[in-house]
């Protein structure tokens, strides 16, 4: 008896795009509503305390393009990282998480998850992004710490 791989069947030999859409249902049924901080790239600011390197000014609305999206991230892991939030930042304060091919994001895109348990904003910067398959994108998530002071 052979073994069935539906991942190969679909990616190699039937349709792409309906095993992209099923990715793409998974990820909007399990994941967490956020929202995708694309940097629209006509734009960088220089560190504001030094004026030597050119820096992300996420403050900026303007330097962003938002997208309404999901993100698919294991619960428990999501839970054991939120719950080392405020500590030192270790490699354990990374999520391994989904997102579809649609949004295509990049490292250095800014996501905003809107958690629906306990109604908070959380903010983390995309490590890495890649395509899995061409079917989804693989991205890790690094908890976001700003690293300068913004006037209030």
């Amino acid at each position: 008896m052979t073994d069935i791989n539906f991942l190969t069947l679909f990616h190699d030999r039937l349709d792409k795009c309906t095993l992209t859409q099923m990715a793409n249902e998974v990820v909007e049924l399990y994941g967490f509503p956020c929202v995708l901080r694309k940097w629209n790239g006509f734009q960088t600011a220089l560190d504001p305390l030094y004026q030597d390197i050119s820096t992300l000014d996420e403050s900026n609305e303007e330097l962003f393009d938002y997208k309404n999206t999901h993100v698919y991230i294991d619960y428990n892991r999501f839970d054991k990282v939120l719950s080392s939030w405020g500590m030192s930042m270790t490699e354990n304060t990374t999520l391994q998480s989904m997102m579809k091919l649609d949004d295509e994001p990049a490292e250095d895109d800014i996501v905003e998850i809107l958690y629906p348990y306990d109604g908070k904003k959380y903010k983390f910067k995309i490590g890495s992004a890649d395509k899995h398959k061409d079917i989804c994108y693989r991205v890790v998530l690094n908890i976001y710490y700003t690293d300068h002071i913004k006037d209030n």
